[in-house]
């Protein structure tokens, strides 16, 4: 059996794909289109995700535009590592994960602080994370 290469398709092909399916058959589709029946059937599962997809669509893959999907949380997030900051406190990673969770789970969100949503965070923010170090640190704070 030969293997298949995994291809990518864009938004408007399968806004089209399934837009033909809904005048034809699936089999219709999959001749005309050469996709395989399974992929069509998962796109018009997914109909209702790949129409109010906030993402603009490239070549080759989807992209986000990169807001934040939970702006609320994030604003409140960084108002806390600000004010830690200015209390001299140390705030690495898993505390700052850790105080996103206590936010979503007050405001009741589906949220998970993954380490790409955590990444893409600290880009968003204008954020960076060091190294503990005490070569640069004040003696008095050691």
């Amino acid at each position: 059996m030969r293997r298949t290469r995994y291809v990518r398709y864009s938004l408007g092909f399968k806004l089209k794909v399934i837009k033909f399916v809904e005048s034809n058959s699936n089999n219709n589709a999959s001749k005309n289109f050469r996709v395989s029946h399974k992929q069509i059937r998962k796109w018009i599962e997914n109909k209702q995700k790949i129409i109010d997809s906030p993402c603009r669509v490239t070549r080759a893959r989807i992209q986000r535009d990169g807001t934040a999907v939970y702006s609320d949380l994030e604003n409140e997030l960084k108002a806390w590592i600000l004010e830690q900051r200015l209390l001299d406190c140390i705030v690495d990673g898993k505390s700052i994960k850790r105080q996103a969770l206590d936010i979503a789970k007050r405001d009741h969100l589906d949220f998970r602080a993954s380490n790409g949503w955590f990444s893409r965070f600290l880009r968003r923010s204008k954020f960076v994370l060091r190294r503990i170090t005490t070569s640069g640190r004040d003696p008095r704070l050691i």
